[in-house]
């Protein structure tokens, strides 16, 4: 798996067991000349093997040895980070890329290799769930708005759970946004393409990636996400300016090129390329961008220029603008929604009335196979809950349909295996067997709902008197 970005700080204050991270007044000893050339020096082969601009490459190089020569990075340079922050404005001048940079790892202790990527992930998994993996404020606002203020886009693998109780819970708004412009930091291009699953109903080529050294385009698809999604009428706004960078921008910047979101505030940071970490030593870190992105609706990036606000406005008005228009376009939503509903309820009703005409005729199994449609139909368009189904079910049995009242309580039986209420149907069948005059059966399901909830004082009641 390929980072967008990674933040290297929390390397420095948080390491699982014993402390791994030293520091000594060596390790924050300036640079000399013999470590600054060996900074230099493996930049500039990393440069030529992956950069993904070979001539940007040969002109960075040229630069930061010029510079070395005129000792351009001997003033006030007093500690390693001192080093850096004069030769990483040289890159980005030449090369204009901010993901190319060099960084200053203050004195982490060099370990084992086999150890590192072990430590440094449970580090990295521990550092993402103290900020809940990103997701900082998810909330209703009025007029049935979700809002989503998401700073990280990290691995699905420690964070994928969140994102389907975060979705799960935004799933009944009428519009939504997500808001980027806290310092979203980079991350994992899965989570980019997990998180824009929910927006299409089919997998979706979000961008390409072009990696010079292999010679390789790859190509990153939105998930095809189980459950949940947002139906592709519904609004959707994003919340972007200058603190946004890296995956953040790819989220953006695909959805906005696929015409499924509206985005508005200020430009992103402008970093499009993807970057592997190479140590130097146990002072120094280069960040070298080897992979470029190739939006296949624009045929280019971001990278230099940022993502460009559909809507460009100040930051701190972004929320307020798009709340008014996620609130014109909710209004306009829910009218449809409301008369689709209504008119699904009316096709549920003529099926109640031709299963109920179809049972009293004698066609019992021409109205069971009714009941099962009107009970999937019910279900799949959220007009129908376990609830309302069970409640059928007595009202069927008040009406002398017994048959199909059976059918509904083992239907929620059937269907909702992990019910909360679960027990509560067995109950109900028991009540429908107990009509029926067979108090084996009803003895059985009784049991089945007292092992589900010891504690159902009506259950317990019921099968004594039963068995008295």
């Amino acid at each position: 798996m390929r980072n967008l970005l990674i933040p290297i700080f929390f390397f420095s204050t948080l390491l699982i067991g014993s402390p791994q991270i030293l520091f000594s007044q060596s390790d924050m000893e300036p640079p000399g000349f013999a470590e600054k050339k060996l900074v230099i020096d493996n930049v500039s082969e990393w440069l030529r093997e992956y950069y993904i601009f070979p001539e940007v490459a040969e002109e960075c190089i040229v630069k930061m040895n010029e510079q070395l020569k005129a000792g351009a990075y001997d003033k006030d340079v007093n500690r390693p980070v001192d080093f850096v922050r004069l030769l990483n404005p040289d890159l980005l001048e030449v090369s204009n890329d901010k993901h190319l940079k060099v960084v200053a790892l203050f004195g982490i202790e060099e370990l084992e290799e086999e150890e590192v990527p072990i430590l440094e992930k449970v580090g990295y998994n521990h550092f993402l769930k103290r900020g809940n993996y990103g997701f900082m404020n998810i909330g209703w606002k009025k007029d049935n708005i979700g809002y989503l203020e998401f700073r990280a886009f990290c691995s699905p693998d420690v964070a994928g759970e969140k994102v389907r109780s975060v979705m799960n819970f935004l799933s009944d708004m009428d519009a939504l946004i997500i808001d980027l412009r806290s310092l979203v930091m980079g991350g994992k291009p899965e989570m980019v393409s997990l998180i824009s699953g929910y927006f299409f109903e089919e997998p979706t080529l979000l961008n390409r990636t072009y990696f010079r050294k292999e010679n390789i385009t790859d190509e990153n698809w939105s998930y095809q996400v189980e459950g949940i999604r947002f139906p592709p009428d519904i609004p959707l706004y994003i919340l972007v300016n200058g603190n946004v960078f890296s995956a953040g921008e790819a989220f953006t910047y695909s959805l906005q090129a696929l015409d499924r979101a509206i985005v508005i505030g200020e430009r992103t940071g402008g970093g499009a390329h993807l970057t592997k970490s190479f140590r130097i030593n146990n002072r120094f870190e280069a960040k070298i961008p080897w992979g470029r992105t190739i939006n296949p609706v624009t045929g280019t990036n971001w990278e230099g220029t940022g993502v460009i606000p559909d809507f460009e406005v100040k930051s701190d008005t972004a929320l307020e603008i798009a709340m008014e228009m996620a609130s014109v376009e909710a209004l306009k939503r829910r009218e449809i929604r409301e008369a689709k509903d209504e008119a699904l309820v009316l096709k549920l009703l003529e099926q109640y009335k031709e299963l109920k005409e179809l049972y009293q005729k004698g066609y019992a199994e021409q109205a069971t196979k009714t009941l099962d449609n009107l009970l999937n139909d019910g279900i799949y368009f959220g007009l129908l809950s376990e609830e309302m189904i069970d409640d059928f079910g007595y009202y069927l049995m008040e009406n002398e349909l017994l048959d199909l009242a059976f059918q509904c309580f083992q239907y929620n039986i059937d269907h909702f295996p992990e019910s909360f209420t679960l027990a509560g149907y067995y109950y109900s069948l028991a009540e429908a067997y107990l009509e029926k005059e067979d108090s084996n059966q009803a003895i059985v399901c009784l049991k089945k709902s007292l092992e589900i909830n010891p504690n159902d004082k009506w259950a317990e009641q019921l099968l004594k008197s039963i068995e008295q």
